[in-house]
């Protein structure tokens, strides 16, 4: 079987070419060249989207991934550098170029990788091989001198990792690197008061400048569907549970950062509002006014109204006081109080009905 690898690496902003030279032989009758390019590079277009691991490796794409990253990582560490990060559209390129490669049955570099890896980098590289179990690739790499720079190379950040096979039974791997400047990030805290139907508000603190925030809400660790903006009401069901938050935040040039907030206290029962049933003031007459007499409710409580008809809402009709309409003569007419308060359940009464309306 053919073992090969080969590098790649961009550095802004100098332009630079070194020489292609040989590299060290695996297997029986293989050889590989190693390139290194150094250029400088702007645009970047959108990544391509990644398809699924093949079979030929023993392992699946995740596993595969897993094993070169941690590889990786444990060379870098030996090396004193600091860890390189996933990213996931660096992945997807990554993925996308491995599929191309075992497409075609030959190895070779992206031409268009630091175009298609997120924008801002101040350095990218490439490494690309096939024939490699996934667990020994990371070691003919390193064995490898600008494969080796380019595993170890302090400048970078981030990693993305593609496996993918051909027809040839062969798998082919692709390492992209880039590295971005990290954002000043702060750790959110949660303003308010842990109690359902009480609303909480994400203090995000302080991020580099320009950096354009998400929020993500949690209960007992599990995300919220749709709570994702600044501020959370959480809801009776949640009584009894911790609530978080986490901001990320993303900005052109630097890797994304996401930040968690300590949790709440276990959230508090809602309250229960002091209510009175409603009477109804006013002459039981056509063109004459109906006033909703709602009676002492807890203190702080915001109402809203609603009129009806022998049982039946009547349009339009949700102010405080009805004018009897030509439509309502004979009629009953009733009225419903709701009652709403931050930290209570919401609450409705209904008066009697009046005598039919003359």
């Amino acid at each position: 079987m053919w073992y090969e690898c080969d590098s790649r690496v961009i550095l802004s902003p100098r332009r630079i070419t070194v020489n292609v030279r040989p590299w060290r032989r695996f297997g029986a009758v293989s050889a590989a060249t190693v390139a290194l390019v150094v250029s400088l590079v702007v645009a970047a277009p959108p990544a391509i989207a990644a398809s699924s691991a093949s079979a030929c490796t023993p392992l699946t794409l995740s596993e595969a991934r897993d094993a070169i990253l941690s590889d990786v990582n444990a060379a870098r560490s030996r090396a004193g550098v600091k860890a390189l990060r996933v990213n996931t559209a660096m992945n997807s390129v990554a993925l996308a170029w491995s599929k191309k490669q075992a497409d075609a049955e030959k190895m070779s570099h992206n031409p268009d990788y630091s175009r298609q890896i997120p924008a801002g980098w101040s350095a990218a590289g490439e490494n690309v091989a096939f024939g490699y179990d996934p667990r020994d690739v990371t070691r003919a790499w390193l064995d490898s001198k600008g494969h080796r720079e380019n595993i170890l190379r302090t400048a970078f950040t981030h990693i993305g990792i593609g496996v993918a096979c051909g027809d040839n039974d062969r798998p082919y791997f692709t390492q992209v690197f880039g590295g971005y400047r990290t954002l000043k990030a702060s750790t959110p805290a949660i303003a308010g008061k842990a109690k359902a139907g009480t609303k909480l508000v994400a203090k995000a603190g302080t991020w580099t400048t320009g950096t354009k925030l998400r929020y993500q809400w949690y209960v007992d660790g599990k995300a919220v569907t749709g709570a994702t903006s600044t501020a959370f009401i959480p809801k009776s069901t949640h009584a009894g549970k911790t609530v978080k938050v986490k901001v990320t935040g993303s900005k052109t040039g630097y890797s994304s950062t996401a930040k968690v907030s300590k949790p709440t206290p276990k959230v508090a029962k809602p309250g229960t509002l002091s209510t009175r049933t409603p009477r109804i003031s006013g002459t039981p007459e056509v063109g004459e006014k109906l006033t909703a007499i709602r009676g002492e409710w807890t203190a702080g409580t915001t109402y809203s109204y609603r009129w009806y008809r022998n049982g039946a809402a009547i349009s339009g009709a949700t102010a405080k006081s009805y004018v009897l309409r030509s439509a309502d003569r004979g009629a009953a007419i009733k009225v419903k109080v709701t009652g709403r308060k931050s930290g209570y359940t919401t609450a409705s009464r209904v008066s009697a009905s009046t005598t039919p309306i003359r």
